[in-house]
């Protein structure tokens, strides 16, 4: 994120962002890693990172390594994992062709997951559209994406904000086809018969916890957009049972008068707990009173699950694995990015 397009960006992307004051843990001395072979763990937690590309930590070895870096310019900001683990999808911003005018936008890629053969499967189209928040079915049938967008006027002014949950399949072969309106950051139980997603009001930019069938239907709002300032990451368990998403509880903005959010069209939105610090949170997918898992404070933590239900979260510092003893460090991270578990 880069002249007006860097003075700008340096403001709002989460990539920019120094770590709040309220959360001076992530400036401290990292900690020291767990042994992460004596976890019991399995598979691989891929994490996206922005400029600095798309890492994998083998949850067996403890090893991470980066699997792709972006050239100059470009960054990746989303990643998902397809159940088989052979694919990558992600989101990612290619570096801006000489004389492009406006913000980077990013496409959905898929690439190998070793990191190879990187390859376009659905490139943005005008200015204003970008996609994000990759995510699988979990046949391997179709890949999921939000797509950003913002209708104007005649005379460039906004009249819409666009933020639906599209699908196509991974080979390309089918239209891109609108799941849910007014929506993002779809996600699924591993069987596929509930998906979890982030309902969108379009006039207070605010986001309220929806789960239901598979298919989308008979949703049920289980967090409110008035229940949380912040709300965002949300991720079904592979169970169906719980959903872990990132919160800034407080007033909202929209009540308080803060600032304004930072328009659709621009895509991933601004790391809020620079105002309001986030934790993550849990809530029983039939509804409830959620619960904070941890008191973090930060910018912009995200969870994620493993397909045995451990539950993992990425903060400015590092990964972790949360347990009910409390959290254990995994492997040291940027932290504003992405977090996705894959066999």
């Amino acid at each position: 994120m880069r002249h007006r397009r860097l003075l700008l960006l340096l403001a709002l992307s989460p990539a920019a962002c120094a770590a709040p004051a309220a959360d001076r843990r992530a400036t401290e001395a990292p900690e020291a890693p767990a042994a992460i072979p004596d976890l019991g763990l399995s598979g691989r937690l891929y994490y996206a990172q922005g400029p600095e590309g798309l890492w994998a930590l083998d949850l067996a070895s403890g090893e991470a390594r980066q699997v792709f870096a972006p050239p100059p310019g470009g960054e990746v900001q989303g990643v998902a994992a397809s159940p088989d683990g052979a694919t990558l999808a992600v989101a990612f911003v290619p570096p801006p062709k000489e004389g492009a005018a406006g913000l980077p936008r990013a496409d959905l890629y898929l690439l190998d997951a070793d990191g190879s053969d990187p390859r376009p499967l659905l490139v943005h189209q005008g200015t204003c559209q970008s996609f994000a928040d990759p995510a699988w079915s979990p046949d391997g049938r179709w890949v999921y994406a939000t797509r950003h967008d913002t209708r104007l006027d005649d005379q460039g002014q906004v009249t819409a904000t666009v933020r639906e949950v599209i699908r196509l399949p991974p080979d390309g072969s089918g239209p891109v086809e609108v799941v849910v309106e007014s929506a993002a950051q779809v996600s699924f139980s591993a069987d596929g018969s509930r998906m979890a997603y982030l309902h969108f009001n379009p006039d207070t930019f605010l986001h309220a916890l929806v789960v239901a069938k598979g298919d989308g239907g008979d949703p049920v709002e289980i967090v409110g957009e008035g229940d949380f300032a912040l709300l965002s990451a949300a991720v079904i368990s592979p169970d169906g049972a719980q959903v872990a998403f990132t919160a800034a509880a407080g007033e909202s903005e929209h009540d308080h008068g803060a600032r304004p959010r930072r328009p659709a069209w621009l895509g991933v939105q601004p790391a809020e707990a620079h105002g309001l610090p986030a934790d993550l949170w849990l809530v029983s997918a039939q509804g409830g009173e959620p619960r904070r898992l941890i008191d973090w404070a930060t910018d912009n933590p995200v969870p994620a699950w493993s397909a045995a239900g451990d539950l993992f979260g990425l903060r400015p510092g590092g990964i972790y694995l949360l347990s009910d003893e409390g959290p254990v460090f995994l492997v040291e991270a940027e932290g504003h990015g992405d977090l996705a578990w894959g066999p």
